[in-house]
């Protein structure tokens, strides 16, 4: 840089003197010497006063030059920047119709641009929307039975049949999804049929079951009304027979009560006999006895016959 620069301004030259020399040596003096770390040492912080005041110093007398060199120009400027203003309205006031036209065409067609924008993001993304919601179909057929994943199936071979239709540039990515969810959802189907047959096979055995507990439970009731009629049949035999018994015991009781008479009534008998034969003996030997006291034979006859018949039962015979 030189001691002094002229800078050229449209038709206005601005003189800035500048002491290069000055500048340069104070440069030198800043980077070359080191800065103390230690400035509780007085000598280092004198060293460092005296090399902030130097450079302040000069950035004074730098800025008040500024200053009184720009000032000449300040005043020219603002004449310039009135006049230049007044032209610009004149100027500004005939073109903003044509601004203002330009500006609706541009809006209009940035309006436009946007409308084509959103439909295309629009159709984009009911695209993509309805290839996502194919890729989706195995999931949500997770809980389903093997009827309703096979009319998802069916649903596959419609979304095939129209894919050159609504899948337009996305072809080879729809046609993917769609082979790959037709696989997953077959290979669904397939599981859920064996596993809904499997079900059913359970369901039949243990509806099965439920039959032969039923009939067995059905049996065991019979059984146990059988076992109940049987020991109330028991019982109740069981009851007559002891009725029975009793009364043949009662019976016999009767009977042996009879055969116990009839023994005593013998055996009174045979002792009546036996006892009367004895008084018969008794009173053929009293008779025989006496008869030598007494001299009519009759009134011995009849004294025995009123001893037999009790007359005299008084009187106490000894053999």
């Amino acid at each position: 840089m030189n001691d002094l620069q002229t800078i050229h301004k449209e038709d206005f030259i601005f003189p800035i003197e500048v002491n290069e020399e000055a500048l340069t040596e104070l440069e030198r003096q800043c980077n070359s010497a080191n800065i103390p770390t230690d400035l509780n040492v007085k000598t280092n912080y004198n060293a460092v006063k005296e090399m902030v005041h130097a450079t302040q110093k000069s950035l004074t007398i730098t800025e008040n030059t500024r200053k009184e060199k720009k000032r000449p120009f300040w005043d020219a400027g603002q004449k310039i920047d009135a006049i230049a203003k007044e032209i610009k309205g004149r100027i500004t006031t005939a073109r903003d119709p044509w601004v203002t036209a330009k500006k609706d065409h541009d809006a209009a067609i940035e309006i436009a641009k946007k409308e084509r924008k959103r439909k295309e993001e629009e159709r984009i993304e009911k695209i993509c929307t309805r290839i996502a919601s194919i890729k989706s179909w195995p999931a949500i057929a997770i809980d389903m039975k093997s009827d309703n994943i096979l009319g998802m199936l069916q649903n596959m071979e419609y979304e095939e049949y129209h894919r050159p239709v609504w899948a337009e540039e996305y072809q080879e990515k729809a046609a993917k999804v769609i082979d790959e969810t037709r696989n997953q959802l077959q290979n669904l189907h397939d599981m859920k049929v064996m596993a809904e047959k499997a079900a059913r096979a359970a369901a039949e055995r243990e509806k099965e079951e439920e039959e032969r507990q039923r009939q067995r439970a059905i049996e065991q009731e019979k059984l146990a009304a059988e076992n109940i009629k049987k020991a109330a049949d028991l019982q109740a035999a069981s009851d007559r027979l002891a009725f029975e018994r009793k009364a043949f015991e009662d019976k016999e009781a009767v009977v042996r009560e009879e055969q116990r008479t009839k023994a005593k009534q013998k055996a009174f008998a045979e002792d009546k006999k036996k006892a009367e034969a004895n008084l018969e003996v008794s009173f053929e030997k009293t008779l025989e006895a006496i008869s030598p006291w007494i001299c009519d034979e009759r009134i011995a006859v009849d004294f025995i016959n009123k001893v037999r018949t009790n007359e005299f039962t008084h009187i106490k015979w000894v053999d």
